[in-house]
């Protein structure tokens, strides 16, 4: 069962957060001390930190548990199309403490993969860039979902010119320890299904989970599970919340297709819905690569529906 007994859920002496990368899960984040009751002073408030697990950074499944129980956990899933591209579109951002942040240990990527990461980030040519982020060999953004939900042993701890973030990693100070490789862990091309079996088992083994394409149903759903107030929790969500797609998303969609028609946003709705016409094959081939997530996704909104009577529609 996804939402435990009350019995079941007294047992949660600290809340987690299995926290996947683009999912909303920045808005969640940003959320949390401010809905969650008997804190007043953020994250510096010793309330949270008895009542949350932290820091509230990227977390997967081995993580958790190596501090608490998963049936004490929440997360949120989104479309794997929109979810890749929201990541992509952050590595190519602009704005240099944006895109940065992916040479975080808690990003999951490699040392050596880096210098991938840079030439996507610098190539000129946006379409060649984000086949090149698709087709990255062993990458950690691919099933990213699946990934968190199965867990991984985390890299090693670094430095890097670009980034000096977050100790979710490996210490290793007489560095005598091999380098996990996160985007190595699973071979989702021999053994897809059974990975897709088991993060299924695990979504159900959540507290509560949430899918961004519903995400006010989500979290009506999700606030008592957490002791919030739901009325509260959506008007703070209001005002930090995209619905549909944040901007970075928008710049995507109306810049990458090589396809004549072209498509004005004119509300979020309009881009979210417009995806599959903007770029079919780009689309197409994100979510071939990314079958697990798809079909994990498409479970999870089964699943909300039936313990909730809430159907999620995609957008």
């Amino acid at each position: 069962m996804i939402f435990r007994s009350s019995e079941r859920r007294g047992t949660c002496d600290k809340f987690a957060f299995l926290r996947i990368q683009k999912t909303g899960s920045t808005s969640f984040e940003k959320l949390i001390p401010r809905a969650t009751r008997g804190v007043k002073d953020g994250y510096a408030d010793p309330a949270l930190w008895k009542i949350w697990s932290l820091p509230l950074a990227h977390l997967n499944y081995k993580d958790i548990r190596k501090e608490n129980l998963i049936s004490c956990a929440v997360t949120w899933l989104r479309d794997p199309v929109k979810r890749l591209l929201s990541e992509f579109e952050q590595l190519r951002n602009k704005d240099q403490r944006e895109s940065n942040m992916l040479d975080e240990d808690q990003w999951d990527y490699r040392r050596e993969q880096l210098d991938i990461l840079d030439h996507i980030r610098t190539n000129p040519d946006r379409n060649q860039a984000l086949l090149h982020f698709i087709n990255l060999p062993h990458s950690p953004s691919r099933n990213r979902q699946a990934l968190y939900l199965l867990g991984f042993e985390r890299v090693k701890c670094r430095v890097t010119e670009r980034s000096n973030c977050c100790g979710i990693c490996v210490k290793d100070p007489n560095k005598s320890l091999p380098d996990n490789f996160p985007g190595r862990t699973y071979d989702w091309d021999s053994d897809g299904e059974f990975y897709l079996e088991t993060a299924k088992e695990r979504l159900q083994q959540l507290l509560s989970f949430g899918i961004t394409d519903c995400f006010e149903d989500s979290l009506k759903v999700m606030a008592p599970k957490l002791h919030w107030d739901a009325n509260i929790a959506l008007g703070y969500a209001s005002k930090m919340h995209y619905r549909h797609v944040d901007e970075q998303d928008i710049m995507l969609y109306t810049n990458m297709s090589r396809l004549e028609s072209k498509i004005t946003p004119g509300t979020f709705e309009q881009v979210e819905a417009g995806i599959e016409q903007v770029a079919p094959d780009i689309a197409q081939r994100i979510r071939q690569r990314n079958w697990v997530d798809v079909e994990l996704v498409q479970y999870a909104k089964q699943l909300f529906q039936e313990r909730t009577g809430i159907e999620c529609k995609s957008t």
